[in-house]
């Protein structure tokens, strides 16, 4: 279990550097090929990160919050564009490091690092699917 765990962080981080790579060129106008990427699954990877870093500290799991509210599926769908990390608020507000006015989550917690902000950004682009 800890070796499968392992290659697939490895293999995630890979593909961190490819997205960079293709985020970071102005020139390219399209999403990045993920034919090759494992699939992103929403209740296995990218739920653990928003209960550790957005719901736990009861910022955006408390019912008083409901303007940005991460504890469901449902409530994560309203802040994305499937197929669109770009287009997401969620993928802008985890990824405006120094912008202390948007930053998620704020200082002085830790930001997400750079594996979770692309697990996040590639399950969006994969299409944000309830897996």
């Amino acid at each position: 279990m800890m070796r499968l765990k392992n290659k697939y962080s490895l293999v995630l981080g890979s593909i961190l550097h490819i997205i960079a790579g293709v985020i970071g060129a102005t020139s390219c106008k399209h999403d990045p090929d993920l034919s090759n990427t494992p699939t992103i699954s929403y209740s296995n990877d990218v739920q653990p990160i928003l209960i550790a870093n957005c719901t736990q500290s009861g910022c955006h799991g408390n019912v008083y919050n409901e303007g940005f509210k991460l504890l469901s599926y449902n409530d994560v769908l309203r802040h994305i564009k499937p197929g669109s990390a770009t287009g997401s608020q969620l993928n802008k507000v985890i990824t405006a490091y120094g912008n202390i006015e948007t930053q998620m989550p704020p200082p002085p917690n830790r930001h997400l690092n750079d594996q979770e902000v692309s697990t996040i950004y590639l399950w969006i682009l994969q299409g944000a699917k309830n897996n």
